[in-house]
């Protein structure tokens, strides 16, 4: 039996945990046992619930401070090697406690601050685990560790070329997969329906963040189209929504499963949506068109730009009115092939990541082969 342990970064339901079932998913076989470890709650989970809270208090009250923040400490080149002080010394001995009781044969990283924790054990011969990088935002932060990780799996090309160029990671080691998506959401087209109604998913985060409020009162005015909301978490949008009846507007509850969720995309013909790296990743799996409403601080600000400055999806000013910009872009010709051809570039660009995929280059970590694994 081989163990592979992977490590997302605190409880809230987060791309991060998405694309650790979907990974799992995909490598789940004889003989292979997938755990997933949550770092912090593992050492405390009282130190994990009140740096959850931090977080999100900080994005809600706070985002201009915590967007200077991100981009002055997150975003942007490292190399990684060295330590930042006592803080990351003892969150390397929690990481390494945990790999000695765990005992896994691969660890993969979903998060940045694991995988950073691992590359400076490593650096320090303390650990000798393969570790794969499984990116969840469409770049490469300075936190995420680079030099040591004997795999990546890159979201596109530019991320590639960074760690290649830049950090000198061997091409060897460098895989652009997209960002990993559950197997169940599969078989998009680039072709729409010709239906008359548009049929429109919004979608505002699970955890109910984003500022929804001046694209409720569009929604409400634009009767020329269906919109079905993820409300997410947030149960006193659904319950709001549902309280009005309005015949063009469904409230959607938490939707667990990626099979559910792959039935709502094959209905729609657009997401208005905020750049979350796997909602992101899912929309081009399916082939939908994406409008950008909102972004969090931080990664999703990032990600928009690459989005936007790769013609990959459309921001929408929310002082157009919605009527007016499904006309000029979901009904024009000219700009839906313009997408449908930047989206296949994108994908055409990616090692499929199925099985076989992560079979294969899993098998060289689990049997030791070095050779293969360094190129």
């Amino acid at each position: 039996m081989q163990k592979i342990v992977i490590f997302p970064f605190l409880r809230m339901r987060s791309g991060h945990h998405l694309v650790a079932e979907a990974i799992a998913e995909r490598i789940q076989g004889p003989g292979i046992e997938i755990k997933e470890v949550e770092l912090l709650s593992t050492i405390s989970p009282f130190a994990e619930w009140v740096t959850s809270k931090f977080y999100l208090n900080w994005i809600r009250h706070f985002s201009s401070g915590y967007s200077r923040f991100y981009h002055r400490h997150i975003a942007g080149r490292s190399s990684n090697t060295r330590s930042t002080g006592w803080t990351s010394h003892y969150f390397q001995q929690q990481m390494l406690r945990i790999i000695r009781e765990e005992q896994p044969d691969v660890i993969i990283c979903t998060h940045a601050f694991p995988s950073y924790l691992l590359n400076q054990l490593k650096e320090r011969g303390s650990c000798d685990v393969p570790v794969i990088n499984a990116y969840t935002d469409l770049f490469v932060s300075r936190v995420w560790g680079k030099t040591q990780i004997e795999y990546h799996l890159l979201p596109n090309q530019e991320a590639k070329r960074e760690l290649y160029e830049h950090h000198d990671v061997p091409e060897a080691r460098l895989f652009v997969t997209g960002i990993p998506v559950h197997p169940a959401i599969s078989g998009g087209s680039i072709f729409r329906s010709s239906q008359s109604r548009k049929q429109i998913l919004v979608a505002g985060g699970n955890g109910g963040l984003g500022q929804l409020e001046t694209l409720l009162a569009q929604i409400e005015r634009c009767t020329a189209a269906d919109f079905y909301v993820l409300c997410g978490n947030n149960r006193s949008l659904f319950k709001r929504l549902s309280s009005q009846q309005l015949p063009h507007i469904h409230p959607l509850a938490y939707i667990d499963s990626r099979v559910e969720m792959n039935q709502l995309y094959e209905q729609m013909d657009a997401i208005v949506t905020k750049p979350g790296g796997v909602t992101v990743s899912e929309a081009f799996e399916k082939r939908v068109p994406l409008f950008i409403q909102h972004v969090l601080p931080g990664q999703e600000e990032i990600n928009r730009n690459y989005l936007l400055e790769k013609g990959l999806a459309f921001s929408f000013d929310q002082t157009d009115a919605l009527v007016d910009v499904i006309r000029r872009t979901l009904e024009n010709p000219d700009v839906m092939h313009a997408w449908q051809q930047a989206v296949t570039q994108y994908q055409s660009e990616r090692v499929v990541a199925d099985q076989p995929f992560f079979a294969e280059r899993l098998a060289g970590c689990l049997e030791g082969d070095q050779q293969k694994v360094n190129g």
